[in-house]
């Protein structure tokens, strides 16, 4: 199956990470901002993301290294106008008051004129917390509760319950935040289309104005992936998957939202809480990813090599050099995810028609239901949306879970890394 969406798609193109170094532009495009906080209070079994245990002395270590990365990057983007903030993680909110430090001075030395977003973990979450990230520009926040169901939260490793995370949704609503939005995922153990259904509807009674849903994908370096290969957890299967889909995307439209991505259900287009779909941006931290048109480039995962690299330049430990088609793939890869595919947009940005360039996924998406045109844009049914998230499936387990695995295990790669 992958080998077949890859040819309809990329053809004989490879995508390969590979150690190297980046040639900027003089002049960089407007570009967002990413920061990666790499630190938890305790690691989820399910999480393949870059993060360690917090201690005092790594975030000490983190931010010294920090420091010096951004230092490194002020000559290169310079008056660059920066359309948007995102921090992520890890769990950014582990310090409050460290990130509150963090956003006023990335807000002092660069032109930041968009959305400031962070991530945060419900335990984090506290009345004083919401507040100050209020103050210091946080205009949208995102908190991963999950699940509302403590047996299924202690089956995925979360250190939450139930009442904490709704507890963090009543401080965040309160506050006075452009979008507060949800992580939860489906497709958990023991998860049913009532519960989901519950759960969706409570967190909306409790006035988010978005929620992201995601089916749990199961990374086989993950201490979660290690329980479901040897059987001593049971995931819904497919069939199950699509079930769940169907229940979370009718209760949020049945409940006033619109779908406005692949996984998010928003209250209006405007409150619309995104990560990093960004055209191009620039990452912070370890293991943060960047992409400039021309490259997309990865920094080292480990946080002491991190600090070390610093030090002497740019911690980037792997990179692909973008050609042509593979930049048109990357804006159709985040495109799709929006579910509206606006085909002269890509005409006017790559002096090409979209059918011309990608004919036969576009046939093969129409034939099987899964998209149709509404004037000049393609856009996504409830079929298509599903399979995109299968099918992001088996790009994060074929191509991530590669990359990632072995970014984690070799703080520099020596090998060049295939997708």
């Amino acid at each position: 199956m992958k080998f077949i969406l890859k040819k309809l798609v990329l053809g004989s193109t490879d995508l390969i990470l590979q150690p190297g170094s980046v040639q900027f532009p003089e002049k960089l495009k407007p570009l967002g901002l990413y920061l990666h906080v790499p630190f938890c209070k305790t690691i989820c079994d399910y999480c393949p993301y870059n993060k360690v245990p917090y201690t005092s002395a790594k975030m000490e270590l983190y931010l010294k290294a920090l420091y010096q990365e951004i230092n490194r990057y002020k000559p290169i983007i310079n008056d660059t106008e920066i359309t948007s903030l995102y921090i992520g993680g890890g769990t950014p909110t582990i310090d409050y008051k460290i990130l509150c430090k963090l956003i006023t001075d990335l807000r002092d030395e660069f032109q930041i004129s968009g959305d400031i977003c962070t991530e945060s973990h419900p335990t984090t979450i506290t009345e004083e917390c919401v507040s100050y990230l209020r103050e210091v520009g946080i205009n949208k926040i995102s908190i991963g509760i999950e699940s509302l169901r403590d047996p299924i939260l202690k089956k995925i490793g979360r250190s939450h319950n139930a009442q904490t995370a709704e507890q963090a949704i009543t401080y965040a609503t309160n506050q006075d935040f452009d979008t507060v939005n949800v992580d939860m995922l489906f497709a958990l153990p023991g998860q049913t289309r009532e519960i989901l259904r519950e759960d969706i509807q409570r967190v909306i009674e409790l006035g988010v104005d978005q929620v992201s849903s995601y089916p749990l994908y199961v990374f086989p370096f993950t201490k979660f992936g290690k329980k479901v290969h040897s059987g001593e957890v049971k995931v819904p299967t497919w069939y199950q998957k699509f079930q769940l889909f169907k229940e979370l995307e009718k209760t949020c439209l049945n409940n006033g939202l619109i779908q406005t991505s692949v996984w998010t259900f928003t209250k209006s287009l405007q409150q619309r809480y995104s990560s990093v779909t960004r055209e191009r941006y620039i990452g912070f931290g370890p293991g943060a990813g960047s992409y400039i048109d021309d490259y997309f480039y990865l920094n080292t995962f480990s946080l002491r090599g991190y600090a070390e690299a610093v030090k002497k330049g740019l911690p980037i430990a792997v990179r692909a050099v973008f050609n042509e088609l593979l930049q048109k793939i990357f804006w159709l890869y985040w495109k799709i995810y929006r579910v509206n595919i606006p085909t002269q947009d890509y005409q006017r940005k790559f002096n090409e028609r979209f059918e011309g360039r990608f004919w036969l996924p576009s046939l093969f998406a129409r034939a099987f239901n899964m998209a149709y045109y509404q004037n000049s844009n393609l856009l996504l049914t409830s079929r298509g949306s599903y399979w995109i998230h299968q099918l992001q499936n088996l790009f994060s387990l074929g191509s991530i879970d590669y990359v990632w695995g072995s970014c984690s295990e070799e703080a520099w790669p020596s090998k060049n890394l295939k997708i």
